[in-house]
């Protein structure tokens, strides 16, 4: 696995599929230049650097997006939140990945479930 994220370089952002019952995941982190990726993980409670075998726990790693033009930057900006806790709302993979990225530590995958369970409740009062 380590070929397929140095193919792509410092900066890019992989993935693996996760179930967490019935829900589906995508867990996220930053391919660095050292073969390794960068995420913040809910089995450890914190951000890590781990390599690709562990971070995707033997599941298939996929490229979400190539490396950017300032891969090295995006890696030091994830750098610098390994060890940093996870919290499911406002410090998941996610977080990382954007924050490193954009600057803006955003869950799109939250919000969409956020958005699920809004019209779930909708669904329900409405029925009732």
């Amino acid at each position: 696995m380590k070929s397929v994220i140095s193919g792509w370089g410092p900066g890019a952002i992989v993935a693996v599929d996760l179930w967490y019952g019935l829900v589906p995941v995508v867990h996220k982190g930053i391919a660095t230049e050292r073969g390794t990726v960068i995420h913040r993980s809910k089995r450890d409670g914190i951000a890590v650097e781990q390599s690709p075998a562990e971070f995707s726990g033997g599941r298939a790693l996929r490229v979400i997006r190539p490396a950017p033009r300032d891969g090295l930057a995006v890696v030091a900006r994830a750098r610098r939140e390994v060890g940093s806790e996870w919290r499911l709302l406002d410090a998941n993979c996610e977080h990382l990945v954007a924050k490193a990225t954009t600057g803006n530590p955003t869950s799109p995958q939250l919000w969409l479930a956020g958005l699920f369970v809004l019209l779930g409740v909708g669904v329900v009062a409405a029925r009732a």
